[in-house]
């Protein structure tokens, strides 16, 4: 539920804020209100307006991490990087459907024609198209995640089932906060450990208060741009 709350805010799915939409509700919106990408942090596929507006062409290359790629790393709002090992790398999620887009791309500059240059050049064993790895491509960590969510209608507010937000994420894309679920001690949950039917079987729960929210600074996301493409689930 809060891997949903997550990718929720993050790619500014404002149904999530509605009763009558899927996965919906305060649960799903970490009890703060999702709020849509800010204007200058979010990316078309084919440039297109609204998020209704892409057609079934546009769909994830890797043209688009460059592109997203660069919106966040100029200006004077950059989405700051996180470091692994020392070196600045941003994190990208896409949707499984985006993921297959990405690796079944044959065109030129394509995914498969990188690697497969790649391979000829001796990279073979850790090769992304034999490892079946996601890897990385301009510093930008690729991972998968069924929790992207659909688009938004820019008339009615709604989901759009025909496309997906991957979405690019740096430090402090979003935060999060919980209540004293155990007053006696650090754990963020509060947890529970009933026997019943004589001793037999064991019941577990727990539970938590908590918060989430994406990071807004002067109006604009601070960690986050959003990717919007045509994707649909097989």
């Amino acid at each position: 539920m809060k891997i949903g709350t997550f990718f929720n805010h993050v790619c500014g799915y404002t149904p999530a804020n509605t009763v009558t939409q899927d996965v919906s509700g305060p649960k799903y919106t970490g009890f703060n209100t999702v709020v849509a990408p800010s204007s200058t942090r979010i990316l078309r596929a084919g440039g297109a307006a609204s998020d209704e507006a892409i057609s079934s062409a546009d769909t994830f290359t890797t043209a688009l991490i460059d592109r997203a790629k660069e919106m966040a790393t100029v200006g004077d709002n950059i989405v700051a990087p996180i470091e692994i090992s020392g070196k600045p790398k941003h994190v990208i999620y896409l949707d499984p459907s985006q993921v297959t887009q990405l690796r079944t791309n044959v065109g030129s500059g394509g995914w498969q024609d990188i690697w497969k240059a790649a391979m000829q050049g001796g990279k073979i064993t850790d090769n992304p198209i034999y490892t079946g790895a996601l890897g990385e491509w301009n510093d930008v960590i690729i991972r998968s995640s069924q929790d992207v969510t659909q688009g938004v209608r820019s008339d009615t507010g709604l989901a759009v089932s025909t496309m997906r937000r991957a979405v690019l994420l740096g430090k402090q894309a979003a935060v999060v906060g919980y209540g004293g679920a155990n007053k006696y001690g650090p754990m963020k949950y509060r947890w529970s450990e009933e026997l019943f039917d004589h001793d037999r079987k064991m019941e577990v729960g727990a539970w938590s208060i908590f918060g989430m929210k994406k990071v807004v600074f002067n109006s604009i996301d601070l960690g986050t741009i959003v990717v919007s493409t045509y994707a649909v689930r097989q």
